[in-house]
């Protein structure tokens, strides 16, 4: 039996993943109708449309389960030729670039998929989420976009090297004026692309802190673009048809953190608050506080529903860059055992260096991938907070 469970569904187009016990496919297919098979069912229309590969020739399709009801078989048209490739058989980095999402096959259908609620379009590296709210991915911070009528938005900038290519990408999309830019905090991998869009819009929104932030870590004071608007706790907007409200919750990755709730589309995105199961940057000298960030995690887990989908700012490429609330709660773990274990080997006289041996938190294993960020860069930065 093989089963297939749709992330995402953009008009007649459905991505998502193809699965049996042993092997796992991440695939695209199309819906089409035939002249006068209007009510043809589901399984009758629909076929493979994405070819990711040549290491596996699909000959033969079994009995499918659409998200868990039976649809009986794919019925694919003569001339077309459908490859795919085993998630298993991907390179770390491949897996990444090409597919955008990636899942462990087990052993029972009920545990096969975890919730990702989207499959990437890696032609260009955009990815449509709900209701017009989508995400960009090439180098750096994860780019948040809203697309509708009378509204064009963008959430953080990444680089001058790749913000023209978001920009590109957008124009492809619609042709609606850009209402403004939003900077989720100051680091240079969301902010450097400020100029490029800073040429399409005079409003860029942060807040108040990050200016300020922005000046202190500049390497090239005479390139940066700075926001124009800033806000203390909280602030609305309301974009054609959606509303979108920043928040303020205090210091944690850094000392300038704000959410951006996209309210109708309950979509979030919450920068680095999340690196989603990867060992973080906790910005210490950048006003962050690690403890604060714990709280932070937990008010805004308690805020949303289990139907909001959160933007991550970085993420492990196994878990990708958006999930549910439960991945604030794992961030938030991660934290308190950090926190926990640099205050216990404090008190037990370890020094900075005894403590940074350690390679890995029980039930944390999964952040030890090739990441540029490390356990024991964490270790010193919560070692810096809790001595002064």
């Amino acid at each position: 039996m093989y089963h297939f469970r749709v992330e995402v569904r953009t008009g007649n187009v459905y991505r998502g993943a193809l699965a049996s016990s042993r092997l796992l496919w991440h695939v695209e297919i199309v819906e089409r109708e035939r002249a006068g098979r209007r009510n043809m069912s589901l399984s009758e229309r629909v076929a493979p449309l994405l070819s990711v590969g040549a290491s596996l020739a699909w000959k033969a399709v079994p009995s499918v389960r659409l998200s868990g009801r039976s649809v009986g078989r794919f019925v694919f048209p003569p001339t077309t030729n459908h490859t795919f490739v085993p998630a298993a058989m991907l390179s770390r980095r491949h897996f990444l670039q090409t597919l955008g999402m990636a899942m462990a096959a087990a052993p029972a259908a009920s545990s096969l998929f975890r919730r990702v609620p989207f499959a990437e379009d890696t032609s260009d590296g955009f990815t449509a989420l709900r209701r017009g709210v989508g995400i960009f991915r090439k180098q750096g911070g994860t780019i948040g976009w809203l697309i509708r009528d009378g509204a064009l938005v963008v959430v953080d900038t990444q680089s001058p090297k790749t913000a023209p290519d978001c920009w590109t990408g957008l124009r492809d999309r619609t042709e609606e004026a850009l209402d403004f830019v939003i900077n989720t905090h100051h680091h240079g991998d969301h902010t450097g692309g400020n100029g490029v869009f800073a040429e399409y819009t005079d409003r860029i929104i942060a807040h108040e802190n990050v200016p300020s932030l922005m000046r202190a870590a500049a390497e090239d004071e005479a390139n940066s673009v700075y926001p124009t608007e800033t806000f203390e706790t909280t602030v609305s907007e309301q974009v054609g048809d959606e509303t979108i409200t920043l928040r303020y919750h205090g210091p944690a990755h850094t000392g300038g953190d704000a959410t951006i709730h996209f309210e109708k589309a309950n979509v979030v995105h919450v920068g680095d608050l999340v690196f989603n199961r990867a060992y973080p940057f906790i910005d210490v000298q950048g006003g962050a506080d690690s403890r604060n960030w714990i709280s932070e995690l937990e008010t805004i887990h308690d805020q949303f529903d289990d139907d909001t989908i959160f933007i991550h700012g970085h993420a492990n490429p196994e878990f990708g860059p958006t999930g549910g609330r439960e991945d604030l709660l794992v961030m938030r773990d991660f934290l308190s055992a950090l926190n926990e274990y640099v205050l216990q080997q404090r008190q037990a006289g370890a020094s900075l260096k005894e403590m940074k041996q350690k390679t890995a938190f029980e039930g944390f294993e999964a952040f030890n991938f090739d990441w540029a960020l490390s356990l024991s860069a964490c270790i010193e930065a919560v070692y810096r907070e809790q001595t002064g």
